[in-house]
């Protein structure tokens, strides 16, 4: 499997301390970024001069339970601009709510997963994200 960029948007420490290590156990190729909260990543959007070390990320895992900003507005946000909504998305949330289920893929997410997670389905959903969505985004048009 090839290496890809991933951003991981997190608020949790611990929580992203361990998908972090697992996405690297997994490929150590991999580029794996981390943002704390719903309002680095809407930052971003607005200013494109963020100092941000990759061009865009090929995947994005966003928790969705997230102090200021949650993932429902990022996800809405990040769909809405032009330059970031092909990137696919995997939800990363401890709701199991059907409200936020639906909503989620009403707003373009590719993937929604509850946490707490194996490691194994963790690892599953990633490399299905990377074979379906991220290699073929990067077919030429």
């Amino acid at each position: 499997m090839k290496a890809i960029d991933i951003l991981v948007i997190e608020d949790n420490d611990d929580h992203a301390d361990l998908i972090l290590d697992s996405l690297l156990q997994f490929n150590s190729e991999n580029r794996v970024f981390r943002l704390p909260g719903g309002e680095d990543i809407i930052a971003m959007l607005n200013d494109r001069d963020s100092g941000k070390e990759w061009e865009y990320p090929d995947i994005i895992l966003l928790d969705l339970k997230m102090p200021r900003v949650d993932g429902i507005e990022v996800l809405r946000q990040l769909k809405s601009d032009p330059d970031w909504k092909k990137i696919p998305v995997v939800i990363l949330t401890t709701s199991s709510i059907p409200k936020d289920i639906n909503t989620c893929y009403e707003l373009g997410a590719n993937s929604f997963v509850s946490k707490p997670l194996s490691y194994t389905d963790f690892m599953n959903t990633v490399g299905r994200i990377n074979r379906y969505w991220v290699d073929t985004s990067r077919l030429p048009e």
